[in-house]
C-alpha cells in the first residue's frame, strides 16, 4: 500500500511537472524519476479494481473496518512495557480507527463523486455520518483502556501523553467528502490533549488572543525535555499566526467526464494556504496570487488592512518555505 511518503513524493512530481489530472502523464514521470513507487501505485491501483477479494482479505482481520489495528498495536506494545520495565522510553502511536473505510467495500468512489461534481452522493454521505461517530466511540474507549493500563503499570503519571489528530473530516458539509485537498475548518481544527508529567510544574498560560492556535508539536516536546527541573511555561503551544497547505488531490485518481468536472478538478488541483490570524481565516491561491476568501470568528471587521495583513502572513510564510528548501538541498548535496 502507498505510505504517507508516497503520496508526498507523488504530490511533489505533480507540482514539479505541473501535472494536474493526467494519470498518462504522471505514469511517465514515476517511470523515469521513482519506478518503484510507479510499481507500488500499479499494485495499489489493482488492489481497488479487485475491492470485494481484497476486502475479504482485510475483513480476517477481527472487527475490521471498526478496529485498524488499535487492539494489535496497543497490545504489543504494552508487552514490551511488560516484558522490559524501561526507566525512560517514547512511543508514537497513528491508529487509524476514524479514517475511512468506515464499512467493507468502502472504495471512497463517494469520495471521487464529491470531487468532480461537488456533490456526493446522499447515500453515500449518509453511511459516513452514521459510522463515523462508531469510530470516534470506539477509539475514545480504546484509548481510555490503554490510559488505564499504562496507570496500572505506574509509567502514566511520570509520563508526557499528548492525543490528537492529524486532520478531521468533510461528512458531507458543503457536498464534500474526505480531507487532504479541503482547507475548510472540520478538516483543519482538531482536538488536543494533552497530560503533564506530575513532576513538572507547568504555568497554564493559555492563548494570548482567546483564539486557540497551535505550533508544532516538535517544539512543544523539546521544551519540555529541555526544562525537566524548571517551570515549563505552555505558551510554546500558542501562536497568533498559524498555516495548512493544500497540494490538490494527491493519491485519489479521478477522471473527470465532462467540461464541468475538469473545472471542479482543475480547481482543487491548484496550491492553497490557509492562514489563521488572531480572530481572522483567509485562504490564498498560491497559483492564481489571490486571496480567495476571509472570515471572522467574533463579528471582527473584516477591512482591507486585514487583507494585507494575511497576504503578507502567506508571503513570509512561503519565503521561510523556499529558504528552508534550499538549506535542505544544500545540506543533501553536502552528505557523502
Amino acid at each position: 500500500m502507498l505510505s504517507h511518503d508516497d503520496l508526498l513524493t507523488i504530490q511533489e512530481l505533480k507540482k514539479k511537472h505541473d501535472i494536474r489530472s493526467n494519470a498518462f502523464t504522471l505514469a511517465s514521470v514515476l517511470l523515469r524519476e521513482k519506478p518503484g513507487l510507479l510499481l507500488k501505485l500499479g499494485v495499489n491501483k489493482f488492489l481497488r479494481v479487485f475491492d470485494p477479494l481484497y476486502q475479504r482479505v482485510e475483513r480476517r482481520r477481527k472487527n475490521w473496518p471498526l478496529d485498524k489495528g488499535v487492539t494489535e498495536l496497543s497490545g504489543k506494545f504494552l508487552d514490551v512495557l511488560r516484558r522490559e520495565k524501561p526507566s525512560n522510553f517514547f512511543a508514537f502511536f497513528n491508529f487509524l480507527e476514524v479514517h475511512e473505510p468506515y464499512y467493507p467495500g468502502d472504495n471512497a468512489e463517494g469520495v471521487r463523486q464529491s470531487i468532480l461534481t461537488g456533490e456526493a452522493d446522499e447515500g453515500y454521505m449518509r453511511k459516513w455520518r452514521q459510522l463515523y461517530p462508531r469510530e470516534v466511540e470506539y477509539i475514545s474507549s480504546k484509548l481510555e483502556e490503554f490510559l488505564n493500563a499504562l496507570k496500572d503499570l505506574d509509567v502514566l503519571e511520570s509520563s508526557l501523553v499528548i492525543i490528537t489528530s492529524d486532520h478531521g473530516q468533510l461528512l458531507g458539509e458543503r457536498g464534500l467528502l474526505g480531507h487532504g485537498y479541503y482547507l475548510y475548518d472540520e478538516v483543519l481544527r482538531v482536538p488536543l490533549f494533552v497530560k503533564y508529567p506530575e513532576n513538572l510544574e507547568v504555568r497554564l498560560s493559555g492563548s494570548a488572543s482567546g483564539h486557540i492556535s497551535l505550533v508544532t508539536l516538535k517544539s512543544f516536546i523539546l521544551s519540555i525535555l529541555r526544562s525537566p527541573d524548571s517551570l515549563f511555561d505552555d505558551s510554546v503551544l500558542f501562536s497568533n499566526t498559524v498555516f495548512s497547505e493544500s497540494y490538490g488531490i494527491g493519491g485519489i485518481t479521478v477522471v473527470p467526464k465532462t467540461p464541468e468536472e475538469t473545472r471542479n478538478v482543475e480547481n482543487l488541483e491548484k496550491h492553497r494556504i490557509a492562514v489563521y490570524h488572531g480572530p481572522y481565516k483567509g485562504i490564498y491561491n498560491v497559483d492564481d496570487k489571490k486571496l480567495e476568501c476571509v472570515k471572522s470568528y467574533d463579528d471582527s471587521e473584516i477591512t482591507e488592512d486585514v487583507k494585507d495583513m494575511l497576504i503578507k502572513d502567506v508571503k513570509k510564510f512561503l519565503r521561510q518555505a523556499r529558504l528552508k528548501t534550499a538549506v535542505r538541498k544544500i545540506n543533501l548535496k553536502r552528505k557523502p
